[in-house]
């Protein structure tokens, strides 16, 4: 599953580069901005609203932005609030230390432990760097992945874009 452009399913449309990392629990992609066909913008943003209702209605149910840029000046604290009622998360952050990313790391071993509970979506800007280190983490943590075999798999998911 692999929609670079984001047009793929029109449920996923606010997506790309979209890729499984860990089947059933944690996905990985780009935010689908520069090429929505509903609310063009930057790629330096979050998610719209209506990709997080798509994406709840896939079944997930943690969304990680993983960087900050534009992300309190477009939901509110109220929205988020209004999402966590449906039974959505939707954070932002920038992984850049160890408890940071424990914390992510923790959320993703949660949700293996409990099958059938929604997946973890982590996205960044295109779907390359900072989801993939995530995920590169994810796949040693939990996949017994060397760091070769993390760093080889970081650099395949770039797209070549791995300068």
């Amino acid at each position: 599953m692999l929609f670079r452009s984001g047009n793929g399913p029109l449920e996923l449309r606010g997506v790309r580069n979209l890729r499984v990392v860990l089947n059933g629990v944690l996905y990985r992609s780009g935010a689908n901005n520069i090429y929505n066909p509903f609310l063009s913008r930057a790629n330096n943003n979050p998610v719209s609203l209506q990709t997080l209702l798509n994406l709840y209605e896939s079944g997930f149910d943690k969304v990680y932005y993983l960087y900050r840029d534009n992300f309190n000046s477009t939901y509110s604290p109220e929205i988020i609030d209004g999402l966590k009622n449906i039974g959505l998360t939707y954070t932002s952050m920038v992984p850049n230390n160890d408890s940071l990313r424990f914390l992510v790391l923790s959320d993703i071993y949660q949700q293996i432990k409990n099958p059938g509970s929604g997946a973890i979506l982590l996205h960044c800007w295109n779907g390359w760097h900072m989801s993939g280190l995530i995920s590169a983490l994810a796949l040693r943590q939990f996949c017994d992945f060397t760091p070769q075999k993390a760093w080889r798999y970081w650099q395949l998911c770039t797209d070549g874009n791995d300068q």
